[in-house]
């Protein structure tokens, strides 16, 4: 149940969103992780949450490169003085540079909402074992 939080978790958050389900279940055979539960946490990104988890994978993940000294030119169509009224489908292609921020951002989230979700699933099946043994006795 721990692996798949964890790495659930973690692969939700990155931008690979055409082949997670493939990455889950390879991941899921080979460190013999809850498939269900596993599959299931890939959910989270959706159609409407996709947009803000990818905003903040970049966002967090052009800091990090920042706070590492590395420098990482920001995308053109995310400034804020960008003329949309220019945009062609053949600028689509230039948004391949968002990705290295965006896997780095979506390792920091995911890893972090990785190791919550197991503190409190630990938590929890501690709550659980506690009141169980408590209502035995009774």
């Amino acid at each position: 149940m721990i692996p798949a939080l964890f790495l659930g978790m973690w692969i939700a958050m990155l931008p690979i969103v055409s082949i997670q389900m493939f990455v889950v279940f390879i991941l899921a055979i080979l460190v013999r992780a809850n498939l269900p539960l596993i599959v299931a946490l890939q959910w989270i990104s959706n159609p409407f949450t996709m947009g803000p988890i990818y905003f903040a994978d970049y966002k967090i993940g052009m800091e990090v490169f920042r706070l590492l000294g590395i420098s990482y030119q920001q995308n053109k169509f995310l400034k804020p003085d960008y003329d949309w009224s220019s945009f062609t489908y053949s600028d689509l292609l230039a948004l391949l540079d968002t990705f290295p921020p965006m896997l780095i951002g979506g390792s920091v989230i995911g890893v972090f909402l990785g190791v919550v979700a197991v503190f409190l699933y630990k938590i929890s099946c501690n709550l659980y074992k506690s009141t169980d043994e408590d209502q035995s006795f009774t």
